[in-house]
């Protein structure tokens, strides 16, 4: 039997440097090594990296809802933005109106006190006219009275003399 290790030595594997005891050896140690790990090694090392696949894909999973999240955060505030412009726009038109409208109130009670205090004026104006006249009339008639009292020395009676004179005052002022 050795002759034929030693044939197959000389020839075949042998010729290649491989030792086929050795070899049959190292392949019986490394199916138990690998029996070995699949039991004991390898379920832990499967079940780590399960694990860690499972946070990595839970975690961007929660980076993906965070993104969706942020985004309708932004849209949101977006909206309101629009929302507080066109509400701050509709509130300066409606001050614009506002005061255009009070603006046209002033203007108009303005105008009627200047008119009240230009109506006032002429009937205070007129009034100090009429007295005025009335005033000037009297003087007048006191004047004629007192002349056509000279020029007639006493010969028409002053309740005449009054009576002529108011006449023609009264024709004179017309």
């Amino acid at each position: 039997m050795q002759f034929m290790f030693a044939a197959e030595s000389t020839g075949g594997l042998g010729a290649l440097g491989i030792n086929l005891g050795a070899l049959v050896f190292q392949l019986i140690n490394f199916a138990i090594l690998y029996w070995v790990l699949q039991k004991y090694a390898f379920p832990p090392i499967i079940n780590l990296l399960e694990k860690r696949r499972k946070a990595i894909e839970a975690s961007l999973q929660q980076a993906q809802q965070a993104k969706l999240e942020a985004a309708q955060a932004q849209d949101e505030r977006d909206k309101v933005l629009a929302a507080a412009k066109t509400e701050a726009k509709q509130l300066i038109a409606d001050a614009r109106l506002e005061a255009e409208h009070e603006a046209k109130q002033i203007v108009a009670e303005a105008r009627g006190n200047a008119q009240a205090a230009v109506a006032q004026g002429e009937r205070h104006l007129a009034s100090q006219q009429a007295k005025a006249q009335a005033e000037l009339l009297r003087e007048m008639g006191e004047v004629v009275a007192t002349a056509t009292t000279e020029v007639t020395r006493g010969e028409i009676s002053p309740k005449a003399d009054a009576a002529s004179v108011k006449k023609a005052l009264t024709g004179a002022a017309k």
